[in-house]
């Protein structure tokens, strides 16, 4: 007896006899969405010739003020490469807040959203000028259904999970805007 059937009842084993041409199906559809992506424009931001390659370690990200900030500025090095001859600083503000959203029938809060925003400025340090700026938003939640040191540390991962989402959306408008104001 077989435990692994459609829901028609087919074995698993028939149903691969019926679609022996899957994997080239598959393979067909993928060479067709990388067509695609060729055609309308798709490059790499890194790379040879690349949207980013004139980006990599030419950002210097202010010095963290606190434990958040720390994560935010390591995440952003680590995609935008460490500074070494840098042309351009990333200054930074950033907010939080955290809202209880889930309550038991005592009122007690058992789930907590934290949210994030970030405003950013790239600076070109040769003109000292901004030459672009933004903001990105993004939230995290965590159970606070939990022992006391338990949601704590849940509220610290949470914290440190929002900084890199909000690390990466920078990373990507700032990579996304580069040729246009890199001059």
């Amino acid at each position: 007896m077989s435990f692994c059937r459609t829901p028609d009842g087919a074995s698993v084993a028939r149903l691969r006899r019926r679609l022996p041409a899957a994997p080239w199906a598959c393979f067909a559809i993928f060479s067709l969405c990388l067509l695609w992506l060729a055609s309308c424009g798709y490059r790499p931001v890194f790379g040879p010739g690349a949207v980013g390659e004139g980006l990599a370690g030419a950002i210097l990200v202010r010095e963290p003020g606190n434990h958040e900030e720390y994560v935010f500025t390591a995440r952003l090095e680590q995609r935008l490469g460490r500074p070494q001859g840098a042309r351009y600083r990333l200054d930074y503000g950033i907010e939080t807040r955290s809202e209880g959203v889930g309550r038991t029938p005592e009122q007690r809060v058992t789930r907590y959203n934290v949210t994030g925003i970030a405003e950013y400025r790239v600076i070109d340090l040769g003109a000292d000028r901004t030459v672009h700026s933004g903001k990105v938003e993004s939230l995290t939640s965590y159970s606070a259904a939990i022992p006391l040191t338990g949601a704590r540390a849940a509220g610290r991962d949470a914290s440190e999970r929002l900084m890199v989402i909000l690390a990466d959306q920078v990373t990507v408008r700032v990579l996304a805007t580069y040729r246009d104001w890199s001059g």
